[in-house]
């Protein structure tokens, strides 16, 4: 089987044509659903009068592409809304916000107060404990620390 070179041009648009890889692939994905939740974010918004058919479009298309079910009164304009919210909580469902890791991590159990700032597991910062280790802090009392 003979492999297609990166520098042949497309025959559709005579461009050349560039392989994306499964990274890319995955940022564009997500790129395009960070615009649909704000395009629905604004729609939760909207005053039923501002619902225009061009708006009714694109949340039908989201909604079918992730089988939220269609309002049954089509001409409502709150169900369009309500529709928008429905869309909206089935993609966060579907796609949690990611959960960011934090570098350093207190002990559970640890109340500090260093420097006149207090602090606990939860309410520690990267930008704070590298401070802190930086000026002497004991890193025993973190559970995890770079």
């Amino acid at each position: 089987m003979k492999q297609i070179e990166q520098e042949q041009p497309c025959i559709d648009c005579e461009q050349m044509a560039e392989e994306l890889t499964a990274e890319e692939m995955a940022l564009a994905e997500a790129q395009a659903r960070e615009d649909e939740i704000a395009f629905l974010r604004e729609v939760a918004c909207m005053q039923p009068r501002q619902i225009t058919n061009q708006i009714r479009i694109r949340v039908k298309g989201i909604a079918a592409e992730y089988g939220v079910e269609l309002p049954k009164n089509l001409q409502c304009s709150s169900c369009w809304i309500d529709l928008s919210v429905r869309t909206y909580k089935e993609i966060k469902r579907r796609f949690p916000d990611p959960i960011v890791a934090n570098d350093y991590k207190l002990r559970d159990g640890v109340d500090v107060l260093w420097n006149g700032v207090r602090v606990n597991a939860q309410t520690m910062t990267d930008e704070l404990a590298r401070e802190w280790i930086a000026g002497g802090f004991p890193v025993q009392y973190f559970e995890k620390w770079k």
